[in-house]
């Protein structure tokens, strides 16, 4: 009898233990936001039909895993917007949008507007797949290529008010090349019935902070897959060791599409190139976005920050195409991964303080990732290399005769245009969304106020 009576002790010990620590998980894996009543998703007219077939799929996963009608794909309506607002400015107009475009910018995957913008309850959403040449889709699991379905049952379950978790069995992981994840773990499906297995009183803790002293705060936000040591250099038009030196008042940027955002250029001389070609004690100018202008208040939470005699490495790239808030002949660059393209040099960041590695060396880090100065500039040559090997194969040339900084300029434009001649020829857009796409690249956006 004490025997038993001491094992079920340690079972209800254990079992209290482990809920405990459930607790703070399950907390951690939702967005703090609900549905308020039933969505219904109108997709973009651009999408094949299978496309469209498996947003209705992945939206069905999560009305059967929460036991509720939450989110709908309209059988009948499409829409013709090819143009997704990339300020994330858009008025609330109600309707839940499925948008296939180009935002012009190698950083985002799929971007997500919730609305309203603050408070619990959800009314609308809109989802935009990126069709830039970093994001090459496919619906099914097919070498090098996202998935349609996984990427936006991850999205959707945003909308539904789950959050990111650590396991990669959820489909709420960051999407990965040549990797399925369709259907809602067990994990997943608990998480979204504690959301809605009340009929009354769906009540959360969501909060926006920045919705104070009246000004139209716009938080900017999207799926963006992390990028290694290797994709970093792969990106890069640029690759500099450079010293911040000065920066602009904030400026206004209008897309083609009418939506505005605000920018903030800064200057950078460099002490050390890399990658590409610039020279030394040249200034380059880095375009970030985000900051305060005419009562709009813009806040990118991937976008590095920058102090005025910031020691950094910078992987840069121009876009050298339209699209978003790309503006033409504009001679700025842009970090590739937003703050992930950025190392600087000896500060505490997040509390964790930057040292020095082996004599001689100086450890760069960006967020939980540390490389040291050798590593990269191993990097960085190893590529070139690669590069002028490949280009004097395909052309027949001497190494003498190509030129790195052309071919590296033009890379971005023909792999756009190869993605969406893949992505209609396996019908994740059709000949219409095709077209579309294409003269996307010859839009620009203009700038409102100069810089200084």
């Amino acid at each position: 009898m004490k025997k038993t009576r001491k094992l079920l002790c340690a079972i209800l010990a254990v079992s209290a233990m482990l809920s405990s620590m459930m607790v703070p998980v399950s907390a951690a894996y939702k967005n703090g936001r609900y549905i308020q009543s039933t969505i219904t998703f109108i997709p973009y007219s651009g999408f094949g039909a299978t496309s469209i077939a498996h947003f209705n799929n992945a939206l069905w996963e999560w009305n059967n895993a929460s036991s509720r009608n939450l989110m709908n794909r309209s059988p009948t309506l499409r829409h013709n917007a090819s143009y997704y607002d990339t300020s994330y400015n858009a008025p609330d107009d109600g309707k839940s949008y499925i948008y296939a475009c180009n935002t012009g910018s190698i950083n985002y995957m799929t971007q997500l507007r919730i609305y309203p913008r603050s408070g619990d309850a959800v009314t609308s959403a809109d989802i935009n797949f990126n069709m830039h040449a970093n994001y090459p889709w496919a619906n099914s699991k097919q070498q090098g290529k996202y998935d349609v379905w996984t990427a936006f049952i991850r999205e959707a379950g945003t909308v539904a008010g789950l959050g990111s978790p650590s396991d990669s069995g959820s489909v709420m992981y960051m999407p990965e090349k040549n990797k399925l994840r369709r259907y809602p773990s067990n994990g997943d499906k608990s998480i979204i019935r504690s959301i809605y297995n009340h009929s009354v009183n769906l009540t959360s803790t969501y909060t926006n902070s920045f919705d104070n002293k009246g000004e139209n705060t716009v938080i900017l936000d999207g799926t963006m897959p992390f990028f290694t040591l290797q994709d970093l250099v792969k990106y890069s038009n640029l690759i500099i060791r450079a010293t911040c030196v000065s920066s602009s008042e904030p400026f206004k940027i209008q897309a083609y599409d009418g939506g505005i955002s605000v920018f903030k250029d800064y200057y950078f001389e460099i002490q050390k190139t890399l990658l590409g070609e610039s020279k030394t004690g040249k200034k380059v100018k880095v375009r970030i976005e985000g900051g305060q202008l005419d009562g709009l208040n813009v806040i990118e939470k991937n976008s590095p920050q920058f102090s005025i005699g910031d020691r950094a490495i910078l992987f840069l790239y121009q876009p050298n195409m339209g699209g978003g808030f790309n503006v033409k002949d504009s001679g700025c660059y842009y970090p590739v991964g937003l703050k992930q393209g950025i190392y600087i040099e000896n500060r505490s960041t997040a509390g964790k303080s930057l040292y020095s590695g082996k004599p001689g060396d100086v450890l760069y880090e960006s967020e939980n990732v540390s490389y040291d100065y050798s590593m990269i500039t191993d990097c960085a040559e190893q590529t070139q290399r690669a590069d002028i090997n490949r280009i004097t194969k395909e052309q027949g040339v001497t190494a003498a005769r190509i030129d790195l900084k052309t071919y590296k300029d033009n890379q971005i434009p023909q792999l756009y245009e190869k993605n969406i001649q893949q992505c209609k020829a396996i019908g994740v857009i059709n000949e219409y969304g095709y077209n579309m796409l294409r003269n996307s690249t010859n839009h620009y956006a203009q700038i409102l106020k100069g810089t200084n």
